[in-house]
């Protein structure tokens, strides 16, 4: 298999995707999702998930209660319909090479994705001018995004105005924040303050003593937490 026929395989595929999700957003609701994002979590369902950990760890299989009423999932908050018609698909769009630190870049790629989305005519925005987009991205970009809003009012319709823009943050960003914040206020000693340093050493948590931007040492507090 040559270089040349694996890459023209791709642009092949990713032409086709292209075309899919072009006629799909014409009427499917559908959302634009940036940088790293994640969805916070239920107080209620978080508890569930971590008494449902322990009730399948080999410690809790001869545990009489597995089956009380007070230890079942809660009931969802806004149960979403299911199902095969319900399926949410998710496309990758083609990279480019755009800084998005500027407030001018970040119109630049908001311009760049409706152009690969194959909306950026005068006729299809007008369409928008009438619906919704959500766009979710991290804190930077809502920040940014926000800015342009000030900067647009001014514009000639509500198009220009991002009107149909509905920004959401990622939330991943600042559960790290938080995380880090636990940390520095918790840690405490083995000899001294009791705190995340103690259930650190009995867990056998290693590499958990010291604050780390690179690595894995976020991944280890957020599972420790």
């Amino acid at each position: 298999m040559s270089h040349k026929w694996t890459a023209n395989t791709y642009v092949e595929l990713s032409s086709c995707a292209m075309q899919e999700v072009g006629a799909k957003i014409q009427w499917s609701p559908w959302i634009v999702s940036r940088d790293n994002v994640n969805i916070p979590m239920i107080k209620n369902q978080y508890i569930s998930h971590v008494i449902s950990v322990l009730l399948d760890s080999p410690g809790f299989l001869d545990y009489p209660h597995c089956n009380d009423k007070n230890l079942q999932s809660p009931p969802p908050v806004e149960e979403l319909p299911c199902g095969p018609e319900q399926v949410v698909k998710q496309y990758i769009l083609c990279t480019a090479d755009i800084e998005e630190a500027s407030y001018e870049g970040n119109d630049k790629v908001i311009a760049e994705w409706f152009h690969q989305l194959g909306i950026d005519s005068e006729a299809e925005k007008n369409t928008w001018t009438k619906q919704v987009i959500p766009w979710i991205g991290n804190q930077m970009t809502v920040n940014r995004l926000r800015g342009l809003f000030r900067h647009k009012h001014k514009d000639f319709n509500s198009f220009e105005h991002m009107d149909y823009m509905i920004l959401v943050f990622g939330w991943l960003h600042l559960v790290k924040a938080f995380s880090i914040l636990l940390h520095k206020q918790y840690l405490g000693t083995l000899a001294g303050i009791r705190g995340l340093q103690q259930a650190f050493d009995l867990l056998a948590w290693i590499r958990l003593q010291k604050m780390e931007t690179k690595g894995s040492f976020w991944h280890h507090l957020d599972e420790a937490l």
